[in-house]
């Protein structure tokens, strides 16, 4: 059910794509906060003094060997995707702009 006309209007004078960017800003900011709490956990979990072969899910061994490189990975990903969003989206934009720009 549609609002009127002004509503119509306000839904068509977005930009197109602005949900896409939204989401990956989003991303980019998310992979921010992985990467910030994967380095603060890197000095919260200290190396244990012995290994265990199969460690307590609550151990600062399992954080520190599983946990932490999937929020690191996580975090690199949301960066990445982020980046190339924003590149999509500059390209874009100077495609419809009209201009020729090199790169």
């Amino acid at each position: 059910m549609s609002d009127g006309p002004a509503a119509d209007r306000r839904r068509d004078d977005r930009l197109p794509g602005a949900d896409r960017t939204a989401l990956l800003g989003a991303a980019a900011v998310l992979g921010s906060l992985c990467l910030v709490v994967s380095a603060g956990g890197e000095a919260l979990f200290p190396v244990p003094d012995s290994y265990q072969f199969d460690p307590a899910l609550t151990s600062p061994q399992f954080v520190r060997e599983r946990v932490l490189p999937l929020v690191t990975f996580a975090g690199a990903g949301g960066h990445l995707a982020g980046l190339l969003g924003a590149r999509r989206r500059d390209r874009e934009g100077r495609a419809s702009d009209g201009s020729r720009g090199g790169g």
